[in-house]
């Protein structure tokens, strides 16, 4: 559940013009991104998925841009876009619940300022628990996938 929190949080108090935030933890913490479980082996945890999906969002120098969903569960989705330095649209989705219905249908509109030219391909990476686009962190000893 963090990781969806981070990743919706992360994003918004960055419009809002935010520069840094401040997550605390330890060693063995949930709550660290990056913890040592009972064994002192690392142990990756849900904020560190919301902190690396962030990234991928913010980075290239992406600037943000307008967006907003329509859906019958609109309350329960967030969505973040950006635009980065070689004109890329990065658009994250964020299912706020748990138990949100897995097979919503999903509008988002975003708008994009002028570009040189037109989007011809789209890619989908999912974030669930202790994956990202399908790179698994389980026994990870150096934090990469």
């Amino acid at each position: 559940m963090i990781s969806i929190v981070s990743f919706d949080w992360i994003p918004s108090i960055s419009k809002a013009g935010a520069k840094s935030e401040n997550f605390h933890g330890g060693p063995s913490n949930y709550y660290s991104p990056i913890a040592l479980d009972e064994n002192g082996d690392v142990s990756i945890k849900p904020l560190y998925l919301g902190m690396l999906a962030f990234s991928e969002l913010a980075a290239n120098f992406s600037r943000w841009l307008p967006s907003s969903v329509s859906s019958s569960h609109a309350e329960s989705i967030a969505v973040h876009a950006a635009i980065d330095d070689q004109e890329r649209i990065k658009v994250a989705i964020v299912s706020k619940f748990l138990d949100a219905e897995p097979n919503q249908i999903v509008s988002v509109n975003v708008t994009v300022p002028r570009a040189r030219s037109a989007a011809t391909h789209a890619r989908a990476v999912r974030l669930v628990p202790n994956t990202w686009g399908g790179q698994s962190f389980e026994g990870t000893k150096d934090c990469k996938p």
